[in-house]
């Protein structure tokens, strides 16, 4: 929380707070399924923005299709692509 704001910045930062949180969620979510992302490192931000794509839509489609993963005892939260 920033001191001294209110208003529109509040809320402004109130909700991009929340948009963070459920991003850096999303993203832990992604590295513990698909092991490869905790040690990726990649300098191009369209390269890395498209790796980030192709494993979200490999997680949808895992759970869309119910596909069982030998590591996966948790339930996963649909990403949005």
């Amino acid at each position: 929380m920033i001191p001294g704001v209110n208003g529109p910045q509040r809320r402004f930062y109130d909700n991009l707070q929340k948009t963070r949180s459920i991003i850096e969620c999303s993203f832990g979510l992604l590295k513990m399924r698909f092991q490869c992302l905790t040690k990726l490192r990649v300098k191009d931000p369209s390269y890395s923005a498209n790796i980030i794509n192709c494993v979200a839509l490999l997680h949808n489609f895992i759970i869309r299709t119910r596909l069982e993963d030998e590591n996966d005892d948790n339930e996963f939260l649909l990403i949005e692509n």
